[in-house]
């Protein structure tokens, strides 16, 4: 009896680690093929469906969480080219909404575009990084499906480019000294009206010179070399500085110049080349390594992001070589928690979990200023 017991007991010890291994397999796969996709674990998706573990809405306070809300309107969203990004709507990343194309291998925003955008109001995927939407301003959409984005919208504001596919800069002045904002939606200032931009900020207040974006959103390192060629080619002679506020994401060793050792010397160069007076590196976390403390959360899609400590000093110290000026975008954090005497208060910094709001873009301008 004891061995039936013993052997019985075994079975199940055996069926008990196969399940745990099929469902860690599972995972694992659910994993892969979503990678850098904002979404939640495949066992907490079955558990959702299964128990019914998401709370009712408040039904006074509109916000999306259920996909099936916005299911019915995938087919209007792509007829008319609405974009939503930070979800997983594949069919809706089109030529037609994008905002970029390449030219001669290089990423560049499209020239004169006129693109609405408004974050939503939601619970789905990751909150830290809301859905948003972005379509051509002068496009009407169908009645029902306006109102459905007006009712989950948060702040709608206008994003618009030039002749050069760069975006404007408010007020506009023509200098001949020139200034010029480099990188990808850091420096492009995505999620903020054209008035709010970095550039236009420091337009805003320095009026001696003409502060120019040639910010790319979803730009490489190497994307963004050759946005600095282009307009060195376009201003040569007038480019009196540089400010490259550089995302923690272009430091990736399978990226062209996603070390800094490789592109620290390739920016080095091009400053030489156009005999630039200031060249400024500003390091952008995303706000897991910036307020790690109240963001990572277990669980979360986003708990387990790299933290790029090393390869952050690296470049920090082979910026520094360069004698490039050199910011940490994490003392402005720091130093808003400190003066506020919240942990919370930084959050007022950005406006999803990489790209700073206007009030934070307000920040950085007071640490740039001379």
């Amino acid at each position: 009896m004891t061995d039936r017991r013993v052997l019985a007991a075994l079975a199940a010890a055996v069926v008990l680690l196969a399940a745990v291994l099929i469902v860690l397999i599972a995972e694992g796969i659910h994993a892969v093929v979503r990678f850098d996709e904002p979404d939640t674990s495949l066992t907490y998706q079955v558990a959702d469906w299964l128990l019914s573990m998401s709370p009712q809405p408040d039904p006074d306070w509109p916000e999306l969480v259920d996909v099936a809300e916005i299911e019915p309107y995938l087919p209007q969203l792509k007829a008319n080219a609405v974009g939503i990004g930070s979800s997983t709507f594949e069919e809706l990343r089109t030529d037609e909404a994008s905002i970029n194309h390449v030219v001669n291998g290089c990423l560049q925003m499209k020239p004169n575009l006129s693109k609405t955008m408004s974050y939503l109001r939601s619970e789905l995927f990751n909150p830290f990084n809301p859905m948003f939407y972005f379509h051509d301003s002068a496009r009407t959409l169908p009645g029902d499906l306006q109102a459905f984005l007006d009712r989950y919208s948060f702040r709608k504001v206008r994003l618009t480019t030039n002749a050069e596919g760069a975006r404007i800069t408010v007020p506009l002045i023509e200098r001949a000294d020139k200034v010029l904002i480099a990188g990808d939606s850091m420096a492009m200032s995505l999620g903020l009206s054209d008035e709010e931009t970095l550039a236009s900020q420091l337009q805003a207040r320095d009026r001696s010179r003409q502060y120019v974006s040639i910010g790319i959103g979803g730009a490489d390192p190497a994307d963004i070399l050759c946005a600095l060629k282009r307009a060195g080619e376009r201003y040569r002679g007038q480019i009196r500085g540089v400010i490259y506020p550089l995302s923690e994401n272009d430091l990736a060793d399978r990226k062209p110049f996603g070390r800094p050792e490789e592109l620290i010397p390739a920016l080095a160069e091009f400053q030489r080349e156009h005999a630039i007076a200031e060249f400024t590196l500003v390091y952008m976390p995303y706000i897991y390594n910036a307020m790690p403390d109240v963001t990572r959360i277990r669980g979360h899609v986003e708990y387990l992001r790299r933290r790029p400590h090393e390869e952050k000093k690296a470049l920090l110290a082979e910026a520094r070589k360069a004698k490039f000026r050199v910011l940490d975008y994490t003392e402005v954090t720091d130093a808003e928690r400190a003066a506020h005497g919240s942990q919370f208060a930084a959050f007022a910094l950005f406006v999803d979990h990489a790209h700073l709001s206007a009030l934070g873009n307000a920040r950085l301008v007071e640490r740039l200023a001379p």
